[in-house]
């Protein structure tokens, strides 16, 4: 057995020497080439963490509101469809009507009470029976007016904002990767917290509602989303160490106990 492993390491050896000749030694200028390499990545690790910079953002829920709704076209009478004078989402002028109801006493016109883009409300055929009251459609006007969102955040979010902060917007009716995201600032943050103890938090959009792809957005009532606030820019450098620092900072606390 003595023998037989001392011949079975002999082969070992063998072999290794073999495949050490058929590889060879690496060259000196190799081995000066992979440590200049190893430096110069690491400097510039070094360099791109003093100066490159990550935003951190806070991110919370956003409203937006338009300073102009649609306006809803309400049946003023009792009666049958006789006729419907708009098909689709066509454009009406204020006082045209969008659908005849007849009853005994006579026929009568439902009227667009503004100027803009008609959108039916539900389903609406002629000889059809609606009450008085009933909504038939919205009447959505040319111009969304002037749009601001509307946030509610803690105080420990609040704190780290500032008046001009950069917002960017995605809504939940415009996929991002299809419409992209809306550009805006923080016009206010609120003092007095509301009975939750949140504070509002007001953003304002200087390129109106058209978003980073260059598509513009319709908004008439309510569009509900999210923002990411862009707080601050940190030095890539400071991200790397903080977990550092966090950990000497508490070792001094704990010793400083003793």
């Amino acid at each position: 057995m003595d023998s037989e492993g001392k011949n079975t390491r002999h082969d070992i050896q063998t072999m290794t020497g073999e495949i050490s000749d058929l590889i060879g030694r690496p060259s000196i200028k190799l081995v000066i080439l992979s440590k200049v390499l190893i430096c110069v990545v690491l400097a510039g690790f070094v360099l791109g963490g003093l100066y490159m910079k990550c935003p951190q953002t806070v991110l919370c829920d956003i409203e937006l509101n338009s300073s102009v709704s649609a306006s809803g076209v309400i049946c003023g009478i009792s009666g049958w469809v006789v006729d419907i004078c708009v098909e689709g989402s066509g454009r009406l002028s204020k006082d045209s009507p969008v659908a005849i109801v007849r009853n005994d006493t006579g026929d009568y016109p439902i009227i667009s009470p503004i100027d803009g883009t008609f959108d039916f409300a539900g389903p609406l055929s002629k000889n059809q029976f609606v009450a008085q009251g009933t909504l038939i459609g919205y009447v959505l006007p040319d111009e969304t007016g002037d749009v601001s969102g509307w946030s509610a955040m803690q105080e420990s979010s609040v704190s780290q904002l500032r008046v001009g902060d950069r917002c960017l917007v995605s809504l939940d009716r415009y996929p991002v990767e299809d419409y992209g995201t809306l550009e805006g600032f923080v016009a206010s943050v609120g003092k007095i917290p509301m009975a939750d103890g949140r504070l509002v938090v007001k953003t304002e959009f200087p390129h109106g509602m058209t978003t980073s792809f260059g598509k513009r957005l319709e908004c008439w009532g309510k569009l509900r989303g999210s923002v990411s606030i862009i707080v601050r820019d940190r030095k890539l450098m400071d991200i790397v160490l903080q977990p550092f620092s966090q950990f000497m900072n508490e070792n001094d606390d704990s010793n400083s106990h003793y």
